[in-house]
């Protein structure tokens, strides 16, 4: 009994230090680390190092929320250390700060009628399709006739 307890504490330790040893190789990771003036082998729960690094890889060539690959989209995962506590929590990229703060008008608006694709026009959007920025004519006539058609 006493060798079966042994020989599992010892695939253990080289699990956790084979682990170690792979995160040493992350840029993220080591980023992470040298900034709080810690080393790997004071951190205890690796997982969260791992997790911290595959949601800062996600991140590298985001082009917007649209092609966000987050388990949740538009939050990261932020580690942060604090009184020799290591944790992880959820934090919004910057599409996502920008998204709410250019929709945060709407929890305003009270609409029922708007047709959902239309909830976000902008003027731009209008000038992209004419050429020009349109006149408050052009934005009536492009709501009644050519957007609910």
């Amino acid at each position: 009994m006493n060798k079966l307890l042994i020989d599992g504490l010892q695939d253990r330790v080289f699990d956790i230090k084979k682990k170690q040893e792979e995160l040493k190789n992350d840029e993220f990771v080591m980023r992470f680390l040298s900034d709080h003036d810690l080393k790997i082998e004071e951190i205890e729960r690796l997982s969260l190092l791992e997790e911290y690094s595959s949601s800062e890889r996600k991140c590298i060539n985001c082009k917007g929320l649209n092609e966000c690959t987050q388990k949740m989209r538009g939050l990261k995962t932020e580690l942060i250390y604090d009184k020799k506590v290591l944790y992880d929590q959820l934090r919004e990229c910057p599409y996502m700060v920008r998204s709410k703060a250019q929709n945060s008008f709407l929890i305003n608006l009270l609409y029922s009628d708007i047709p959902p694709r239309l909830k976000h026009l902008t003027l731009e959007d209008l000038a992209d399709q004419y050429g020009t920025k349109p006149d408050s004519a052009t934005v009536l006539y492009y709501y009644l006739v050519k957007a609910s058609a």
